[in-house]
């Protein structure tokens, strides 16, 4: 296993692959590829014909102490830094650089912790 440093650094230095603590890079059916954190959490993503740099998600700062390190690691490696939270699916039909924008501009509030679908179980 790799650092999360070592890890980013393949991921903008066009790597297909790798895995670290926590995170690691995917590719989509498409061909783009992405960092995933916590096996939900879409930190960035790279489209597969590089029509534009790596796009980091910040919107994920705040989530944990090792997600902001994470987010940390990514966003002064890119002019391209958007709020908002995307999942796998916001990301996996390779979408252009305004898709992606939308994404992070949606008009979920993340500045309270999400509560969980288990929190309001019936008997």
């Amino acid at each position: 296993m790799i650092t999360n440093s070592q890890l980013v650094q393949r991921f903008f230095d066009g790597e297909y692959s790798g895995t670290a603590a926590n995170m690691s890079i995917g590719e989509t059916a498409a061909g783009g590829h992405f960092i995933m954190g916590y096996g939900h959490a879409i930190y960035a993503y790279r489209p597969p014909d590089e029509r534009f740099d790596p796009v980091v998600f910040t919107g994920w700062k705040g989530a944990s102490h090792s997600t902001n390190q994470h987010i940390s690691l990514m966003s002064g490696k890119t002019d391209n830094c958007f709020g908002g939270r995307p999942g796998i699916s916001d990301v996996e039909g390779d979408p252009d650089i305004e898709v992606l924008r939308s994404v992070a501009s949606n008009d979920k509030n993340y500045s309270q912790p999400q509560r969980s679908f288990r929190s309001n179980r019936g008997p």
